[in-house]
């Protein structure tokens, strides 16, 4: 598991499908990364569980894809 200190805001998270799901507003209960509304359909938060990441680099690289991300629906 990655470490949530790694995650930074404004990051782009990028699915295991090389699509865009969002950028990061800034994290969650250290177990959560919570997007920019600014980027989801319905203008909520959504928020990828740290458990889901893969690697943090440049972007933040999650093992779902996008539609799987989606499915985790808006908090």
């Amino acid at each position: 598991m990655v470490s949530s200190e790694q995650a930074r805001e404004h990051m782009e998270v990028i699915a295991s499908d090389g699509a865009c799901v969002g950028t990061v507003d800034h994290l969650e209960d250290d177990s959560q990364i919570k997007l920019l509304k600014s980027d989801s359909d319905d203008g909520k938060h959504n928020l990828i569980p740290l458990e889901w990441v893969d690697c943090i680099d440049e972007y933040v690289l999650v093992a779902k894809t996008r539609t799987m991300c989606a499915a985790n629906g808006p908090h």
